[in-house]
């Protein structure tokens, strides 16, 4: 397994399968959707009973945002969440900002304030934040499955997609 925020070369590193949203078409790889995910703003009920439920994109003006800080140019602008309701160039200053997707979370779960993250996020569920401003979303990226084309007929490899496929269909709709 191999774990990276940039794009991974599959031959070179010998990889049967790859699930990335970062990754652009090579001619020696089978490539193909595997699913789509919507970045969303989220709260704790903690938060929205201390500061209200935000309404609209004006409303966030008015509330504490806390933002995933990365510098790496393969992820996607983290920063989004600043922009809601503001003037091109302008960004609203967040109450918190860290390197760590599970500290934000954590801190959003505690009641610190309002994050933006990917809806299929199961740690999400699980520290019972809730899904605010739903006419809300941010950039939805597609995640793409690869595998060398030598593969594409391998029993094994098309087995294990296929499982692949099927549970992802069970979690997304």
């Amino acid at each position: 397994m191999i774990a990276s925020d940039e794009p991974v070369d599959i031959i070179l590193h010998d990889i049967d399968v790859y699930i990335t949203p970062f990754q652009k078409k090579i001619l020696e790889d089978d490539q193909s959707f595997f699913f789509y995910m919507k970045r969303k703003l989220y709260a704790s009920p903690t938060y929205i009973k201390e500061y209200g439920d935000p309404k609209d994109i004006d409303d966030l003006k008015n509330h504490r945002l806390v933002i995933m800080d990365t510098i790496n140019p393969f992820v996607f602008n983290m920063e989004w969440i600043l922009t809601l309701g503001m003037e091109e160039g302008k960004l609203m200053t967040p109450v918190f900002r860290t390197s760590s997707f599970e500290a934000l979370v954590e801190f959003v779960s505690d009641g610190l304030g309002i994050m933006s993250c990917y809806d299929e996020f199961d740690l999400l569920e699980k520290q019972n934040l809730v899904h605010i401003v739903p006419g809300v979303v941010g950039m939805t990226i597609n995640v793409d499955l690869l595998s060398p084309r030598y593969l594409k007929d391998d029993e094994e490899v098309t087995k294990f997609i296929e499982y692949l496929r099927k549970k992802i269909t069970k979690t997304t709709g």
